[in-house]
């Protein structure tokens, strides 16, 4: 059982809140941070509009604005506008902005990309025609049963 540590909200950390957990801390000037919940998650200063769902070991850097982690262990940001939607050990680095991770151990490479362990997409679309730009789809392939995916 965890000793019940206090919350740490920062000097002129405007509007932050802390819900519940141990430890949690928002240091000075993250106006907007939040933290729901979890142990030993941090919104580091200057970190505005922060937010950190819950879990464990969180940070949310000083180099990162509106910037979230749902939950997780040990999850890292350090660049703005960037997510990890769980997982643990993912790191997105500074200069990889509007980058989303899930999964583990994972590090961003580049912006406004998606990172994931493992990718499936079952029930996506047969065939290209009429797709709008971006989308998922499969369409089988000479091999029988084997499935590719393409992105129109």
């Amino acid at each position: 059982m965890h000793r019940q540590l206090p919350h740490l909200l920062g000097f002129a950390a405007d509007n932050a809140f802390i819900g519940g957990g141990t430890d949690n801390r928002i240091y000075c000037n993250a106006a907007y941070g939040v933290i729901g919940g979890g142990l030993c998650n941090l919104i580091d200063e200057d970190a505005q509009h922060g937010f950190i769902g819950a879990g464990e070991c969180n940070t949310v850097t000083n180099a990162a604005l509106y910037s979230t982690i749902l939950n997780g262990d040990y999850n890292t940001i350090n660049s703005n506008h960037s997510i990890v939607l769980g997982g643990s050990g993912n790191t997105i680095p500074a200069g990889m902005d509007f980058s989303v991770v899930f999964g583990n151990g994972i590090t961003a490479t580049a912006g406004d990309m998606l990172f994931a362990s493992q990718l499936n997409a079952l029930n996506t679309q047969n065939g290209a025609g009429g797709l709008p730009p971006g989308t998922i789809f499969y369409s089988t392939v000479p091999i029988p049963g084997a499935k590719q995916l393409y992105i129109v």
